[in-house]
């Protein structure tokens, strides 16, 4: 795949170390939160072992404070009986019961609190130790391959700063060629529009070129009868003119038709250079129009 001297980005094992360490610490900071709870929870049951301690000591201590008293019933003068003070030890007995319960519970919890303790101690160290080893890695990283990273890091913006130069010339080709581009598209239309003006001016002489051809055809018939008709009257003359001579009678209708002849002689010539003249204009306008 072509990337145009573009280099895709690689990760340095700095950025890796650090991505590594910033989750360990994390993991570490969980584990320094629950520590701190299971302490709290702890500090708590030793605070209530405590009480309940206090507690039985000063059940016992009331206990053996006691005066021992007789059992017997003592009779008043009233005739009625009395129970002795010593009743109050079943009462006594049942707090202390109570109590050694509730320290078994506690003391069942207190072990949960401590082996749950000890589990995070234990994880606390495992990524404490971890966190020992990333660091022994980092510290492991040679100075060689810091300056071979910060060389590539030099070479990534030479190249990037390349590749922008390069992007500007592109860039100033681009709007070199839209320009080349508009400015041939100007003349083609220019163009355009002088075929299309040359089409009109060629049908324009077309037509005229058919008209004088046209004329000149017509021209030409005219001429031609009109040379058969002069021929003719020639001949008719010329017989008159031989048998007038032969006869040697010249009259004055035969000296007006001498002139005639002389008159249409003349007007041959003048038909002559004008059919010429037509058919040399008819050579030229076909000239032109296979030019254009």
């Amino acid at each position: 795949m072509e990337t145009y001297g573009y280099k895709p980005k690689r990760l340095l094992p700095t950025e890796i170390e650090k991505q590594s360490t910033e989750c360990l610490t994390y993991r570490v900071e969980t584990v320094a939160i629950e520590n701190s709870m299971l302490k709290n929870e702890l500090n708590v049951t030793n605070r209530e072992i405590k009480e309940l301690l206090d507690r039985l000591h000063r059940t016992e201590d009331g206990e053996a404070g006691e005066p021992v008293e007789s059992c017997e019933p003592v009779v008043e003068s009233s005739g009625t009986t009395v129970e002795s003070p010593g009743t109050g030890v079943d009462s006594t007995d049942t707090i202390v019961d109570n109590s050694a319960e509730e320290l078994g519970k506690t003391n069942t919890k207190l072990e949960h609190t401590e082996i749950n303790y000890r589990k995070a101690s234990v994880d606390k160290e495992s990524l404490l130790l971890q966190l020992e080893q990333l660091k022994s890695q980092l510290n492991n990283i040679t100075t060689n391959d810091i300056t071979r990273y910060k060389e590539q890091k030099r070479e990534f913006e030479t190249e990037i700063a390349v590749l922008r130069e390069r992007n500007k010339d592109l860039e100033e080709l681009v709007k070199l060629l839209k320009e080349k581009s508009r400015e041939k598209d100007n003349e083609y239309s220019k163009m355009d529009n002088d075929l299309r003006h040359a089409h009109s001016t060629i049908n324009v002489l077309q037509g005229d070129l058919g008209r004088s051809n046209g004329e000149c055809k017509r021209l030409e018939r005219e001429w031609e009868s009109y040379k058969h008709r002069v021929k003719s009257m020639l001949a008719a003359k010329d017989k008159e003119i031989k048998a007038l001579q032969q006869g040697v009678n010249f009259t004055e209708d035969t000296k007006i038709l001498m002139e005639q002849i002389e008159h249409l002689k003349e007007e041959r010539e003048v038909l002559s250079e004008a059919v010429n003249r037509v058919r040399g204009e008819c050579g030229d306008m076909k000239q032109y129009m296979e030019t254009l």
